[in-house]
């Protein structure tokens, strides 16, 4: 049993020694740069490069709208004329409920903001998770509120309107 606490312990310490804090960073370009420094540092897991935008990512200009603002909020130096596209997983937000009561808790999306990276002729892929806390029963939402950089990967200019086949 002490085998395995001290297993559990080291495991725990080993994970959090690689963590890399972004709610510190001070902009969004801050932010960025923080992820693919520290993805470019990783000996096996460099910044992806995409050759094509998946078929499943799709726009949506109301969307498009309520995460700009949400960025505008958290970062107010961010400039929405950076950004070239931007990209959704899904045409509808996620439901995310109390598990004992059922009741809805809040709400919550991911976009693909595609905006320019340091190397000429380079975009970076940046994924974002964004939330909405519940205000009355589900049918009233708080605003958009931006959660965490959930990754970065890049693409090429000449790729960016290639869809993927599969």
């Amino acid at each position: 049993m002490k085998r395995l606490c001290v297993l559990c312990v080291s495991i725990l310490l080993v994970a959090a020694s690689g963590v890399v804090s972004y709610e510190n960073a001070t902009t969004f370009k801050e932010m960025v740069d923080m992820r693919v420094k520290k993805r470019w540092k990783t000996p096996i897991s460099h910044p992806m490069m995409y050759r094509c935008i998946p078929k499943r990512w799709r726009t949506n200009r109301k969307f498009e709208a309520e995460i700009m603002g949400a960025l505008v909020r958290k970062f107010p130096e961010f400039n929405t004329g950076d950004v070239v596209r931007v990209l959704f997983d899904t045409d509808h937000w996620n439901v995310s409920r109390d598990e004992f009561t059922g009741f809805i808790r809040n709400r919550y999306l991911f976009a693909h903001l595609i905006v320019p990276a340091e190397r000429s002729g380079e975009y970076y892929i940046v994924w974002l998770d964004f939330y909405q806390r519940n205000r009355f029963l589900g049918y009233l939402y708080h605003e958009p509120q931006f959660r965490k950089l959930l990754g970065v990967d890049r693409i090429k200019k000449e790729h960016l309107d290639v869809t993927c086949t599969y």
